[in-house]
């Protein structure tokens, strides 16, 4: 993003960005915004599987939720502040076993947007893949 400094408005851009974009730039005139930590961040979440994947849906699933935790930790946000989440399952039927884990997880702050449909997996023994976007 970038910021005219001698524009009137500069200084409640800058206030507006100051939450999720760092300066990375700053010459005379114009200064450079990165929203680094949200898109690096998203990138880095998408497509979270499993390690161990001789376990069943739910094993699998605790494993995704333990990754896409400590990416949102690493960003400094946590579940709480998740916008959506895309959930794909090898085997649709395994959505109570693995739901049932995502409902424990979020606890009672609430719940995104989210959808959840049977993909063919890259890998057939990733029983599920999640990918979520967050803010802070």
């Amino acid at each position: 993003v970038l910021v005219e400094v001698d524009n009137p408005k500069y200084a409640a851009a800058r206030d507006a960005l100051a939450p999720f974009a760092e300066l990375e730039k700053s010459p005379e005139h114009i200064h450079t915004y990165r929203i680094s930590n949200l898109s690096v961040w998203n990138a880095a979440a998408a497509g979270m599987t499993a390690d161990d994947l001789g376990q069943d849906i739910t094993g699998q699933t605790r494993q995704v939720l333990a990754k896409i935790t400590a990416a949102l930790e690493a960003n400094g946000t946590d579940n709480t502040r998740l916008l959506n989440a895309q959930i794909w399952l090898k085997d649709i039927r395994d959505r109570d076993a693995m739901n049932k884990v995502w409902v424990e997880w979020l606890g009672d702050a609430g719940r995104p947007a989210r959808a959840c449909v049977q993909a063919n997996m890259a890998d057939p023994r990733h029983l599920v893949e999640i990918m979520v976007n967050a803010c802070r």
